[in-house]
């Protein structure tokens, strides 16, 4: 099935967290939109891409109330219908109301679902009566693309199942695993669990390691420069971190580095603060003030400014230590400052977990 998400009214554009909150509550129902559109007016544009079925058979329409009649109007004179007053609202004559703030209408192939939405207000479930589809989606961890794509073709035949491979980091590769009908998405997830033991089988892989750590009684600690605390989010955004994770140190100068992780200053002197000296130095003083199992301290240039020749905007060193061992690695990431800085989170993560393989993948 393939959507097209339309938010309509400058509360819903402006709002960022909003958005964000809509993209999640869409996910929870395996629906992720193919086309996203953002429109001020409900007026002119939107009529010729809901139009265009090649591209989308289901529009998830979300508008704010004070847009519903103009974009009922604009749905009537796409579909050649009228508009009738249905629970004080006005809605195309042919279309389903399930409830007075969202209808259903069928045009041939096109699916529209319209839902008024309260900028901050709380969202519908989806009422969707497609073929339900079945998916999963596997992390695999120190795979190489190009050699993993004959066995991932060879799967996807056996059981008849479709799948999308993404890399969010080097290293880190994602499957999507998809079936309608009379595909075996459970026996194809099963294969490349057994054949590759470096894999996680999840759709929130930050949930999965609070459950991992929490099963092995260990917790994790951060010390955290460059990404000012979003390593901490990725983790505390989930439910239960509380029960791994008792909190993390934002040393973003290099004088919080020496005061509360006792980073020596001679080391800042003759390294600087993005070194794989200093981030070993704040991954060992992160591990000795929270008792904590495992840290990772991260240090970096994100930019737009700040960085030099001999270290460019988009370096960025990282630690990860346990009690028994420690890995570094210096990292050259493009892109803006934010997404080097979730760059940065996605490569710590990935390296916690390949430090302690017995631990995160069972494996011995």
């Amino acid at each position: 099935m393939k959507y097209s998400l339309f938010l309509i009214g400058d509360g819903l554009i402006e709002n960022e967290p909003m958005r964000r909150y809509i993209d999640r509550h869409f996910a929870r129902f395996g629906i992720e939109p193919d086309r996203r559109f953002l429109f001020k007016e409900a007026e002119r544009f939107f009529p010729d891409r809901i139009g265009d079925t090649e591209k989308a058979q289901t529009c998830l329409i979300l508008c704010e109330p004070s847009m519903a009649a103009l974009v009922a109007r604009e749905i009537a004179t796409l579909t050649e219908d009228t508009l009738v007053m249905r629970e004080a609202a006005l809605v195309p004559s042919r279309s389903l109301s399930l409830s007075p703030e969202y209808y259903h209408l069928s045009e041939g192939q096109l699916q529209l679902h319209v839902m008024q939405v309260e900028n901050g207000g709380e969202l519908p479930a989806p009422e969707l009566h497609a073929t339900p589809v079945d998916t999963a989606l596997i992390h695999l961890f120190e795979r190489d693309e190009t050699a993993l794509k004959p066995v991932l073709r060879q799967i996807a035949e056996s059981y008849r199942v479709e799948y999308a491979l993404t890399s969010p980091v080097p290293g880190w590769l994602q499957c999507r695993l998809s079936a309608e009908r009379f595909g075996d998405v459970d026996g194809a997830l099963q294969q490349l669990v057994t054949r590759f033991p470096s894999s996680v089988a999840t759709d929130n892989i930050a949930l999965w390691l609070i459950e991992v750590l929490q099963a092995a009684g260990k917790t994790v600690t951060f010390a955290e420069s460059c990404t000012g605390g979003l390593l901490s989010y990725y983790l505390t955004k989930e439910s239960g971190a509380s029960g791994v994770f008792e909190g993390a140190l934002i040393t973003y100068s290099n004088r919080l580095k020496s005061a509360w992780i006792a980073v020596e200053n001679a080391t800042l002197e003759a390294h600087g603060a993005v070194s794989r000296e200093v981030v070993e130095a704040m991954s060992a003083g992160a591990l000795e003030v929270a008792g904590a199992d495992y840290a990772i301290a991260v240090s970096g240039v994100a930019g737009p400014t700040g960085g030099s020749a001999q270290k460019p905007v988009g370096t960025v060193q990282v630690a990860v230590r346990s009690k028994e061992a420690l890995e570094t690695a210096r990292l050259q990431l493009n892109g803006d400052r934010n997404y080097i800085q979730e760059q940065t989170v996605l490569h710590a993560i990935k390296m916690l977990m390949l430090l302690d393989k017995k631990t995160f993948f069972k494996i011995s």
